[in-house]
């Protein structure tokens, strides 16, 4: 998108100042900005400048005397910009509006995708297979937990084997199946099948390191080969 000149950011700031309304959508609670007009061209000149979903139309009453209305909405991210740009430019009644609604947004915490910890804390060093962001720590203590429980119940232990096992015998030709589909089309796709394997290439190097770690502060030998040549020497 291009620079907006100096006067389409005044015109912008006026008529929302008198036609606009600053505040949140009701169900999924994101910052919102809108306007509403029986004139549709400063409606298409906001979408123009800033973007927005299409305009959409009402009818105020069954009258069909009534000229139809329309509204334009500016909703997350964009929203909240809008709010920034214009803020300096609004009246005090209209700064109070734009004030609250970025007190309110920002006290919110961010959304997953854009946080650097889990949730206890810790920074996220790893990726699974799928490419999510892991915590090692938190990963660790968790496998850990479910194998103590398993390891001091016998019988859970075993239902827990025999439960594994009749999912992977339900549920193996599926994965399956579906493991055939995503391959043929990662192969049909070139520049999709790179990304992936540059993907899997880092969880594997991700992989490999926190292995590692864990083998030097327990004092385990890293390969096969090491271990064998530890032997030897003993």
């Amino acid at each position: 998108m291009k620079p907006l000149a100096t006067e389409h950011i005044y015109w912008a700031a006026g008529f929302l100042e008198g036609e606009g309304s600053f505040g949140f959508k009701p169900k999924v609670s994101a910052p919102k900005v809108q306007a509403v007009q029986v004139q549709q061209e400063p409606l298409r000149r906001l979408r123009q400048f800033f973007g927005g979903p299409a305009l959409k139309r009402y009818r105020r009453s069954k009258d069909e005397t009534h000229q139809p209305i329309w509204l334009w909405t500016l909703n997350g991210k964009s929203a909240i910009g809008l709010m920034m740009t214009l803020y300096p430019l609004m009246s005090p009644r209209r700064k109070r509006q734009i004030r609250a609604v970025l007190m309110t947004w920002r006290a919110r915490p961010s959304a997953p995708r854009y946080r650097r910890a889990c949730p206890r804390g810790h920074p996220y060093d790893g990726m699974d297979i799928n490419g999510t962001r892991t915590c090692s720590i938190c990963s660790n203590a968790c496998h850990k937990r479910v194998m103590m429980k398993l390891h001091a119940d016998p019988a859970r232990r075993a239902r827990y084997l025999a439960y594994m096992r009749e999912y992977d015998r339900k549920n193996k030709p599926a994965r399956l199946a579906a493991a055939r589909r995503h391959w043929k089309k990662l192969v049909a796709d070139p520049k999709r099948h790179r990304a992936f394997l540059a993907k899997r290439l880092v969880y594997y190097r991700q992989y490999r390191a926190r292995k590692r770690r864990s083998a030097e502060q327990v004092g385990v030998p890293r390969t096969r080969s090491r271990l064998l040549t530890l032997v030897a020497q003993q």
